[in-house]
């Protein structure tokens, strides 16, 4: 873990941190400044390292736009430090970016306004997040789109996947390709990157911002000098005792995808210059999954997690409406209501989706209509192996019995469903074409794990994503992007009113850090 900090002290100054950062309630945050910004004994007398107007820690999407944006500004020495052996976070493996009015929308005929976007965005997070951040963000989306194109990035198409604003643009090979692009623009410009190299620990002088130490590729404490430091390093989704003290889940019931290396350490630098957090346990949930395989690939986990079968918790009891796996937040946000989540198919079901294809894609990764092929095969496989978490059985009873259920349970909450086939469903009002009963044995379940692509909650910033500390100022020279960053969101990622928002955020706030640092060194200069 990157964070040096022990579960005693993590768990034993709850109250005193949550008064300190001035949050909801303490429970929300366990997490003790004094734990978090302290360091290994290896950066007590760090090496030299040279001398920068800004350090960017992280070279995800929101390090890489800022870096890149900055050098195209007159900003001279640029250093981007990244944990990892290559460039790219998270972001790397995802689809595309939001904008609203964009010359590709426009070009495609869509409609969609900033206003439109920012009144719904502000009403789905219930006026949580910080209005004034999204609002500019909302503004400059459409001329982060002119300067991508500008910058070389390609687009396939603006999608129209049935999502309410149509906000999505795809790059070319997704947003690889868009971050591919960047890193070669950002070298061309003179960005300098040091790889496998750790930012650990922010210095200030005189209440400003005066570099960082990091620990390079062989262990050794470097401090690098610069009046302006950028934490991008990807929020904690990988720090299961921050996870923990943040969102108040057990790690282990959830799965992060995406890229390891997100520890906390932006969040944990920012609370040594005594940042504030905003809503630190918000988080990017996106439905479920089935032991270690892939959600958007492996075919035993598109059928379990993104098909609307029968969902039942750890009593054998329906406890929503399966047909909202095409909006992730919400179905992730459902789990949330129970202890255990199991999908249960019948043999026709199954049957149905590798014969005639997918009842509804998921997430637009796969169309509706896809065939599931492999599907029985992978089940076997897993069976074979032991997992423990699918489960096939002749009779309901049976199955129940191994899911470790209470059959008379199970077989109630399966015969009432089964009625719903004509009618539709009379509890959580599940449309009727989605109702199948399930009727042909064998019948399978499959226990899944929640899945989250990042976190959205974190520093405190203010539009110009300078860090914000307890007392509502600005940290000088502290700024702050990406995941790493609380306020564009209130608790929940809002997919089906901004699809592709947080990608999106790391770009246009990579512009707004650049922009704003310019300004900070001219006055300072």
């Amino acid at each position: 873990m990157a964070v040096d900090i022990t579960r005693r002290s993590f768990i034993g100054a709850t109250a005193a941190v949550g008064a300190a950062v001035g949050l909801v309630g303490s429970a929300d945050v366990a997490i003790a400044r004094e734990g978090m910004s302290s360091t290994s004994a290896d950066t007590k007398n760090p090496e030299a390292g040279g001398a920068f107007d800004m350090v960017v820690a992280g070279s995800g999407i929101a390090g890489l736009a800022t870096a890149l944006r900055a050098k195209e500004l007159g900003i001279g020495r640029v250093l981007v430090l990244e944990k990892r052996a290559t460039f790219g976070g998270t972001a790397y493996v995802a689809g595309g970016c939001f904008a609203a009015e964009s010359v590709l929308q426009k070009k495609a005929g869509i409609a969609v306004t900033k206003d439109q976007v920012f009144r719904k965005c502000m009403a789905y997070h219930n006026w949580a997040n910080n209005a004034r951040v999204l609002r500019r963000y909302v503004n400059d989306s459409s001329d982060m789109i002119d300067w991508l194109l500008d910058e070389g990035v390609e687009f396939d198409d603006v999608e129209s996947t049935g999502l309410s604003e149509q906000t999505w643009h795809i790059p070319v090979n997704r947003m690889r390709g868009l971050m591919d692009t960047l890193y070669a623009r950002a070298e061309e410009e003179g960005v300098t990157f040091a790889f496998e190299t750790s930012a650990k620990q922010l210095l200030m002088r005189d209440g400003k911002v005066a570099g960082v130490v990091a620990t390079d590729d062989g262990g050794r404490a470097v401090q690098y000098d610069a009046p302006v430091v950028v934490l991008c390093t990807g929020g904690y989704a990988n720090n299961d005792e921050m996870f923990s003290a943040y969102t108040g889940w057990d790690p282990s019931r959830w799965r992060a995808l995406g890229f390891e290396g997100r520890d906390g350490d932006g969040i944990a630098m920012g609370l040594s210059a005594n940042a504030a957090l905003h809503i630190p346990g918000a988080v990017m949930v996106c439905g479920y999954t089935v032991s270690d395989y892939d959600s958007f690939s492996d075919p035993i986990a598109i059928a379990a997690a993104w098909q609307p079968s029968v969902w039942v918790n750890e009593n054998g009891v329906r406890f929503a409406d399966e047909s909202i796996t095409g909006n992730f937040s919400a179905a992730g946000a459902a789990s949330m209501t129970v202890n255990d989540v199991y999908s249960v198919f019948d043999k026709g079901y199954l049957d149905m989706l590798v014969n005639e294809g997918l009842v509804v894609g998921p997430n637009n990764i796969h169309a509706a209509g896809t065939k599931l092929e492999g599907l029985f095969e992978q089940i076997d496989d897993a069976a074979t192996a032991g997992d423990e978490n699918v489960f096939v059985a002749d009779s309901v009873d049976e199955l129940a019995e191994k899911m470790g259920l209470d059959p008379e349970v199970l077989c109630s909450t399966i015969e009432e469903y089964n009625a719903y086939e004509d009618g539709g469903d009379t509890v959580f009002g599940k449309d009727a074409s989605y109702c199948r009963a399930l009727t042909t044995s064998p019948y399978y379940a499959f226990k899944m794990n929640r899945t989250f692509f990042t976190t959205v909650g974190g520093l405190k910033i203010d539009e110009q994503c300078r860090v914000i500390d307890t007392e509502g100022k600005p940290i000088p020279g502290l700024y702050a992007g990406g995941s790493d960053t609380g306020g564009l969101y209130g608790y929940q990622y809002d997919v089906l009113v901004a699809a592709g928002s947080q990608c999106g955020w790391g770009l246009v706030g990579g512009r707004f850090i650049a922009q704003s640092a310019l300004t900070y060194l001219g006055q300072d200069a």
